[in-house]
């Protein structure tokens, strides 16, 4: 048997062409010979057929060309021909931001404000607002999977011994007054 849609021999009982994928609904044989002469061929359908096949591209390239003009924010409009007689070559960078990676930045910043943190421990509030943040950009960096992990570790940590402390010198300076007041 032979596929009506390619021609390529095809297994007795099949259901898929193997070589096209096209459902095999009626399957020719390939023994049987067809007695019937081809039909004459019109020529202005298929001249109407291409002119309409070539609008539709042209059509279909200039929607390209205004879409393009769009996600890359461009004003001037180009005529489909210079679209696609250009040279240039339209790189997708969608594709190559992957989740993770890169944005160090979260966690070197994580790492800086909670040594802040712990510099400013005497300083109360100063001292608990580099804390919070020291553990918020830490936290991010490890939940979205930037590079920098260790660091943002560090800053998280930084970020908690910031908050022990100042809540220790703030409670050793309330007794102190307090001691003294008593005295």
């Amino acid at each position: 048997m032979i596929c009506s849609n390619c021609g390529h021999e095809i297994l007795e009982g099949s259901k898929y062409c193997i070589n096209c994928g096209a459902k095999i609904e009626e399957a020719v044989n390939v023994t049987e010979e067809f007695t019937e002469e081809a039909a004459p061929v019109d020529e202005t359908s298929i001249d109407d057929t291409l002119n309409e096949a070539q609008e539709a591209y042209e059509q279909a390239a200039s929607d390209l060309a205004d879409t393009t003009d769009q996600a890359v924010g461009s004003d001037d409009s180009h005529s489909s021909s210079s679209f696609y007689e250009s040279n240039e070559t339209y790189t997708d960078y969608s594709e190559e931001v992957e989740e993770g990676g890169g944005n160090i930045g979260f966690a070197i910043a994580s790492l800086v404000c909670g040594c802040l943190s712990i510099l400013c421990c005497v300083g109360g509030c100063i001292s608990w607002i580099f804390s919070i943040v020291a553990i918020v950009m830490g936290i991010i960096t490890i939940v979205k999977k930037y590079d920098g992990k260790g660091f943002a570790i560090a800053g998280i940590v930084t970020g908690g011994v910031g908050i022990l402390l100042s809540v220790i010198i703030l409670v050793a300076m309330v007794s102190e007054g307090v001691l003294n007041e008593l005295m």
